[in-house]
């Protein structure tokens, strides 16, 4: 009986040494991953992906506000330029002229609510005003294009 219940101690013994052994020796990722690396270095590693992050949402913030302004500006010229006419034309101007002058001052208009927008977004924003941004910058463009190519035609 004795002998009986050595056995069993000796098994068990056996068997959580062997479990033991297993656990320590297996690779579940964390240990390779882990392995020569230092908290510190994990925290700047962490603080610089958040810099980069940081820096990629200005930049983008600051290309798309350039464009938006540098559109604004066409535009405003364009603006300028029909007013000249409509001033020449003293009272004698034709409806797409004066249509066209109000398409373009609510784009500009528009674009400089946006331009507002993107000066004032956040990290947390950003993919939001990113999006309604860049909507108003194409339609903007698109309609800017095809009023030139209008008055090419003419």
């Amino acid at each position: 009986m004795l002998k009986s219940q050595m056995n069993k101690l000796m098994v068990g013994i056996f068997i959580l040494a062997g479990t033991v052994f297993l656990v320590q020796c297996g690779d579940d990722g964390t240990r390779q991953m882990n392995e020569g690396s230092d908290p510190v270095t994990e925290t700047d590693n962490l603080r610089e992906g958040q810099t980069d992050q940081a820096d990629n949402f200005q930049q983008e913030r600051d290309e798309l506000a350039s464009d938006m302004r540098e559109l604004r500006d066409d535009i405003d010229d364009r603006i300028n330029e029909l007013d000249s006419e409509m001033e020449s034309a003293a009272g004698d101007v034709d409806q797409t002229t004066q249509q066209r002058y109000e398409e373009l001052t609510q784009d500009r208009d528009e674009l400089d609510r946006a331009i507002e927008n993107l000066e004032n977004s956040s990290e947390e924003t950003w993919e939001r005003v990113r999006s309604e941004s860049q909507n108003t910058y194409d339609a903007a463009r698109s309609r800017f294009e095809q009023l030139g190519n209008e008055r090419d035609m003419n």
